[in-house]
């Protein structure tokens, strides 16, 4: 049941290219701090055409325009011309990954929360470009009831910024 709630998926994360502190996560934004905070109103990014990008996705490597409206990206191509109003950014000889899944993390939450928690190792993760994670379930208590599991995905919930599941941990007690 549990880890139906989440599945991963590959979402394009923006960055500040000055501080490489993410922009955009689902409808919240985030701070300068790295805190979220929910949109004012209808809240938009900016259109932009990222130009002669090296795109690394699904077995390919191979360089391409993407144009970004609304957060959204509308178009692939080998060559797109600039439409009007749209910030353009010549990304030649830079790379461009869709956002990452690290498998096998140990954020520590709950109990060894002096060694790592869901909020700071998440927020770590995004910035190195990890957009979903899977945690161990070498926690205190350990995850190994589907009572522990669901408290960490309910405080995942509560506090990641990344897309989460967790695996749980088997013991003699509750292989069957």
């Amino acid at each position: 049941k549990a880890m139906e709630q989440n599945s991963a998926k590959f979402i394009w994360r923006w960055v500040d290219a000055a501080t490489n502190v993410p922009l955009v996560r689902g409808q919240s934004r985030l701070s300068r701090d790295g805190g979220l905070k929910p949109p004012k109103g209808k809240w938009k990014m900016k259109n932009v055409l990222i130009k002669n990008a090296t795109i690394i996705n699904e077995d390919e490597i191979f360089v391409s325009d993407i144009l970004v409206e609304d957060g959204i990206i509308k178009q692939i191509e080998r060559e797109i011309d600039c439409p009007k109003g749209v910030e353009e950014f010549d990304a030649t000889g830079l790379h461009l990954f869709p956002g990452l899944i690290d498998d096998q993390v140990h954020f520590r939450e709950p109990g060894l929360t002096h060694k790592g928690e869901i909020y700071t190792e998440a927020k770590a993760a995004i910035a190195g470009g990890i957009t979903t994670y899977m945690e161990m379930p070498n926690t205190q208590p350990q995850a190994v009831t589907v009572d522990e599991l669901e408290k960490k995905y309910k405080r995942a919930a509560e506090v990641s910024l990344a897309n989460h599941s967790f695996f749980m941990g088997t013991t003699n007690d509750n292989l069957h």
